[in-house]
């Protein structure tokens, strides 16, 4: 569930949020903000709006409906480019409802470096229901966080998923309105924006800031997903102490004010900044003293004395009932006239000539609906506008339909425990950039998933697919790095000879690091790990292949199994602690 004020992890508190309710919204304004004129022109129905991670200029936006299942439906209108401004308008004709809209591509300039950047990752944000005339939708990280969380609710984007994790985002970063309200430039504000624009503004640079304060070369990507997991799971994503999502966001925060004299108006009368419910001292400031006792409460002052109540004053005199007039007399009633004669009813017209019958219009080209089809087997070639539901205890390979029409779409969910493997023809590719661990922007080999993950292509010409979503550990699996091996639906980070030393430290390394950019890993267990010594998808891979950790328990006792995966896969008693040779960890997610 995404959390909607004050989940724990996130530095005691994540709804107090950058003062911006105390210190800004209190000044004027609200969370308003109409978006800022375009070079675009704006329709009698369009939408409208910024995109910013600072301004983004040169942006493709596109808008698409949404679909009564809460994905991503047909494209609305036109796709735009953004102005140096950052500012697009997109005429929606007639459409009206809910409205998905995505920013690829650009640049901006980094707030936390003053760089100017690519736009390496696609933002989202969503309408939950688009009316006639202009129709207000800012794209920001914030929006993109939000799409994210919904999309991962049960329904996917349906308009209750839309508002929850908006709600969530709005809370926790103390913004008013993400959707309705226009972000500025953070390097260069405008003298007249307003107190919520000035605060959005803030939250969007306090990402930028936390982005570049992370290890070198994570991306936007990777940043928004982590405040994005913590959002949706606070007990188990947000981190804890110095190192949780929350106390990096606010270092992020009142590094970046410190550093810009446009925000340094948010400061407290202390010269501070509050963000997320933690204190932290600007550039200048003493560290504070120790909080001195409580007074002690003083004594309740004496009650004054009830005045005395007022006399009641004397009614006054009724006045004297006037005199009824007498009734008038009822008049004599007139005769009854005599009833006239029924006239007699007129002839009925002749029935005119039936004219031909219309032609028959030429019938519209059928829709592009999606049909299921469950596979029991270990192979299936797949047909355009079918989902495949893979429900076989091996590994189920699905190969691409030949020669799919531009537009069609094809959805695998994997519900047997072999999951599944998507094959492609010789000839395509499958833009792959947005799946979370992969290394390249497109691949021409396999993408595998294990049980009860899923995925969605669309065919886009030219032999080349394009992942539009996907749920769970989804794998580019030729777009692993050298040494990362794909086998039984899990990626496998390669053993190397640096091992911990004990059980629990394999288990921290494993559950606490980023691998490949990418959290949610674990330890293996021991059949796990006797299939992949089974399957010798390892060799050749530069492992180093000796005892290696896993995480089932020795039945009746308190040790845990070590498997060899040289020679021959043996399964050995371990106490967690003390071991007579090295041993190794791989994780797996």
């Amino acid at each position: 569930m995404i959390s909607q004020n004050n989940f724990p992890g996130l530095v005691q508190n994540l709804g107090a949020a950058i003062v911006i309710s105390t210190l800004l919204v209190a000044c004027g304004d609200g969370g308003g903000g109409a978006a800022p004129s375009s070079a675009h022109p704006v329709a009698a129905n369009s939408l409208r709006g910024v995109v910013s991670k600072g301004i983004v200029s040169g942006a493709t936006v596109c808008a698409y409906a949404i679909t009564a299942n809460g994905a991503q439906g047909a494209l609305i209108g036109s796709c735009v480019t953004s102005d140096a401004g950052g500012a697009y308008a997109i005429d929606i004709g007639t459409y009206t409802g809910p409205v998905l809209a995505q920013a690829k591509g650009g640049t901006y300039v980094n707030e936390a470096t003053g760089t100017t950047v690519p736009l390496a990752s696609s933002l989202n944000s969503v309408l939950s229901n688009a009316t006639g005339g202009a129709n207000d939708l800012a794209i920001t990280a914030l929006t993109e966080v939000a799409v994210q969380n919904a999309s991962a609710l049960a329904g996917g984007l349906a308009s209750a998923n839309i508002q929850t994790a908006i709600a969530a985002v709005q809370n926790n970063f103390g913004v008013p309105d993400i959707v309705g309200t226009m972000p500025v430039n953070a390097l260069s504000v405008p003298a007249n924006a307003t107190a919520a624009q000035k605060a959005y503004t803030l939250a969007l640079a306090t990402v930028s800031q936390y982005q570049n304060n992370q290890p070198a070369g994570t991306s936007l990507a990777t940043a928004l997903q982590t405040v994005a997991a913590c959002l949706a799971a606070p007990a188990t994503a947000c981190g804890t102490g110095s190192a949780s999502v929350g106390a990096s966001l606010s270092t992020a925060l009142n590094t970046f004010v410190a550093n810009n004299s446009g925000f340094t108006d948010l400061a407290s009368s202390t010269g501070r900044v509050v963000f997320f419910g933690s204190v932290s001292a600007l550039p200048g400031n003493g560290v504070d003293g120790a909080t001195g006792p409580t007074g002690a409460t003083g004594a309740t002052g004496t009650a004054g004395v009830t005045g005395g109540t007022g006399a009641i004053g004397p009614t006054g005199a009724s006045g004297a009932t006037g005199t009824t007039g007498a009734t008038g007399a009822t008049g004599t009633a007139g005769a009854t006239g005599t009833t006239g004669a029924t006239g007699t009813t007129g002839a009925t017209g002749a029935t005119g000539t039936a004219g031909a019958a219309g032609g028959t219009g030429v019938a519209g080209p059928a829709g592009p609906g999606m049909t299921w089809s469950v596979i029991s087997g270990q192979t299936q070639l797949a047909a355009s506008n079918t989902g495949y539901i893979a429900n076989d205890a091996s590994l189920v390979s699905i190969t691409l339909p030949p020669s799919p029409a531009v537009g069609d779409v094809i959805q695998v969910n994997g519900v047997g425990a072999g999951g599944w493997l998507i094959v492609q023809n010789s000839g395509q590719n499958t833009i792959i950039q947005n799946i979370s661990g992969s290394n390249t922007v497109s691949t021409t080999g396999t993408i595998g998933g294990a049980q009860y993950d899923a995925i969605e292509l669309q065919y886009i010409g030219n032999n080349t697919f394009s992942v539009l979503n996907y749920v769970g550990n989804v794998v580019a699996v030729s777009a692993l790095p050298s040494g990362y091996v794909y086998q039984g639906g899990l990626t496998w980070m390669p053993v190397v000879s640096s091992a911990p030393t004990n059980l629990a430290a394999a288990n921290t390394l494993c559950t606490t690091t980023l691998i490949n950019g990418q959290a949610g890993w674990r330890l293996p267990t021991q059949p796990e790990l006797s299939a992949l010594y089974t399957s010798a998808a390892m060799i050749g891979q530069g492992w180093t292949l000796s005892f290696t950790y896993s995480s089932s328990p020795v039945p009746s006792t308190s040790n845990y199994y070590i498997i060899r995966l040289d020679s021959p896969g043996s399964a050995y008693s371990y106490d967690g602690t003390s071991f007579p040779q090295p041993v190794y960890v791989a994780c797996v997610r």
